[in-house]
């Protein structure tokens, strides 16, 4: 349904495109890596691109790659939902940030999967055993050498999902949040 191959490593980032989310930090790790010289692996971004040059760098550059790589545009709760279970990482990169809480972060734990981050904003916060952190300035060298780590360890991130996941049920449960709020 989603185009992909049964044994596709998958690599999303999730929300729309913009500047803020650093997607083209992302790419350019892409390209830096292995990753375009193997066949069954994609980048997926899933969101609407931005509007503007920067989306539409973003979008010449990810039609210059070919296949491999893709905007999804919009989609659907359901879309969404599917992409968030197709994926093997997701990459959830951050700058310029007002505070905000990455809502797909939390999706990302709901359904188990590991999540990539850089320490900005509320993602600093976040304990290092629950996501892979790198550095809020990360050069696209190292994160290109932790996408290629977690390719290489699915013990890995099996290991961050799960703490992930534990960490959504015991800190964000809607209970726990209402009664922090009270």
């Amino acid at each position: 349904e989603l185009g992909l191959g049964e044994k596709d490593f998958v690599i999303c980032s999730f929300g729309h495109l913009g500047e803020t989310k650093c997607n083209d930090r992302l790419l350019s790790a892409w390209q830096q890596s292995r990753f375009p010289s193997r066949r069954n692996c994609k980048l997926v971004f899933v969101g609407a691109n931005a509007g503007g040059t920067y989306g539409g760098d973003m979008a010449r550059r990810v039609a210059e790659i070919g296949d491999a790589v893709s905007i999804t545009g919009f989609v659907t709760p359901v879309q969404y939902q599917r992409w968030l279970e197709a994926a093997d990482v997701a990459v959830q990169l951050r700058t310029n940030s007002r505070g905000e809480t990455s809502a797909a972060l939390l999706d990302c734990w709901r359904v188990g999967l590991v999540a990539v981050v850089n320490e900005h904003g509320s993602l600093t916060e976040i304990p290092d055993d629950c996501a892979i952190k790198v550095p809020d300035k990360f050069a696209d060298a190292d994160l290109a050498a932790v996408l290629e780590e977690l390719f290489q360890s699915e013990e890995m991130r099996a290991d961050f999902a799960s703490r992930g996941h534990a960490r959504l049920i015991s800190h964000h449960s809607p209970r726990r949040c209402a009664d922090a709020y009270a």
